[in-house]
């Protein structure tokens, strides 16, 4: 059985973090208004919908997968229009992705007597005649005080023998995304060595603390032959999200203010679809350049 099957929380006082936020549902009650989960992945949005679904006959979607009108002109509006002893409830996962037309059509169908939990990673994509329709919940990602002890009684139980630097490198690559932790640690199962962060940076195919880090101190030293070095080794052998990602967080540990504005930049331009070697080459130089 996969961990995060395993792990998934079965009642809400069990779902780690946004301890605010699970305390205003469980106030709610089963009279739960429409509600909208926003936040970043891996923050509990969905775990807190399987939950609340328990109670009613529920339709799941995803809107990433049906995005247009039809899901809502055939899908919805039918299962809107049956007929049961229990209250009906739709959970439309990622919400944003619909379209503006198929979010017209569904604000309609949110005035009658079924309940709707919407799952969104960015609720500005939705339209204000929606958002006014729901009580919009704000998950955080999991504070790391809150992901520490979780994560070493589920590497106890299922025999995962990290270093102390390793199990670090664990909770550096999820990012704050509990599913994403439970992903990293499911091959690591019963392995009878002891998992180093090394072995980790190689499993996940991303570049080491150690590497980004000598080229973060290359970069404020300004060694452009060295750093041209690096990153032509870098670029070879990882992704370029990767290394702006691994940049990013020893900027934000080293409170510099320049690396994450302009990490921040070209991450948005990865998201875009705009990836070579000559914009990461660039987004170094623009570094340097206002260091």
């Amino acid at each position: 059985m996969l961990l995060v099957d395993l792990y998934k929380p079965r009642i809400l006082e069990d779902v780690l973090g946004n301890k605010q936020v699970i305390k205003i549902i469980e106030e709610m009650g089963v009279d739960f208004p429409h509600l909208c989960l926003t936040g970043p992945p891996g923050t509990g949005k969905t775990t807190v919908a399987h939950i609340l679904k328990s109670q009613f006959k529920s339709l799941e979607l995803n809107a990433s997968d049906e995005r247009g009108i039809d899901v809502v002109r055939n899908k919805i509006k039918n299962f809107c229009n049956r007929i049961d002893n229990k209250q009906l409830l739709i959970i439309l996962d990622e919400c944003d992705n619909l379209t503006l037309i198929a979010q017209q059509a569904l604000r309609r169908l949110m005035e009658g007597d079924t309940k709707f939990i919407l799952i969104c990673n960015d609720v500005s994509k939705v339209i204000e005649p929606i958002q006014s329709r729901c009580a919009i919940l704000k998950f955080e990602r999991i504070s790391i005080s809150e992901f520490l002890p979780r994560s070493k009684e589920i590497c106890k139980k299922e025999n995962v023998n990290l270093t102390p630097s390793a199990f670090k490198t664990v909770i550096n690559l999820s990012k704050g995304d509990f599913r994403n932790c439970l992903n990293i640690l499911q091959p690591l199962i019963n392995l009878k060595c002891e998992i180093t962060d090394t072995f980790l940076y190689k499993l996940n195919g991303v570049p080491s603390y150690d590497k980004i880090e000598t080229l973060y101190h290359l970069i404020k030293d300004d060694n452009l032959k060295e750093i041209n070095l690096l990153l032509n080794e870098l670029t070879d052998n990882y992704d370029n999200s990767d290394i702006i990602s691994g940049l990013y967080q020893i900027g934000k540990i080293n409170n510099d203010f320049n690396i994450l504005k302009v990490c921040s930049k070209y991450q948005f331009k990865l998201v875009n679809g705009i990836n070579s070697k000559i914009q990461l080459f660039s987004m170094i130089y623009l570094i340097i350049k206002d260091n």
